[in-house]
């Protein structure tokens, strides 16, 4: 039930008119260049709330401060990429032939960063993660729609320049 609950918090709208943008401007340009340019650009300012939150949150030993042995702590590592798909995403589960444009916000993967976000036998999870995907998830898909929704115009407008219309 619970799952059904968040699902419906999404609303999708507009993709009819996000399509026909897309499909017009594919019509000039290659699709992969389009999406690099617009998609991929709108997923990473996207994403820069969940990244900002993960660094934020994650762990951090203030008993033991950065020392020669211990030269950075798991927020100093905290990295954003966005991307086209590769063949690794498709493997994953997340990935099928519809996505063309992927965001991560991950951590140095460690035995640290991973029993911290999903526990061990005995120690429990902290979240810190997945908690800032949750928090964080609204903001960033207004950020994507609003970017995007400047970018493609704006993409187009350009395209119509250097054709000379």
């Amino acid at each position: 039930m619970k799952d059904q609950v968040e699902t419906q918090l999404y609303q999708t709208e507009g993709f009819a008119d996000l399509e026909r943008q897309f499909t017009e401007i594919i019509q000039h340009v290659r699709a992969d260049t389009a999406v690099r340019q617009n998609f991929v650009k709108a997923l990473r300012l996207a994403m820069e709330p969940v990244r900002a939150e993960v660094e934020r949150t994650a762990p951090y030993d203030e008993e033991n401060p950065r020392c020669p042995s211990r030269p950075f702590h798991m927020r100093d590592s905290v990295k954003l990429i966005a991307r086209l798909p590769i063949e690794k995403d498709m493997k994953t589960g997340y990935g099928n032939e519809n996505v063309i444009a992927v965001a991560v916000v991950s951590v140095k993967r460690s035995a640290v960063s991973l029993a911290m976000e999903y526990g061990t036998s005995r120690i429990g999870a902290r979240k810190f993660m997945r908690k800032a995907l949750q928090t964080q998830a609204e903001n960033a898909i207004k950020i994507f729609k609003d970017q995007l929704s400047i970018m493609l115009p704006a993409y187009m407008a350009k395209i119509n320049k250097r054709r000379g219309k």
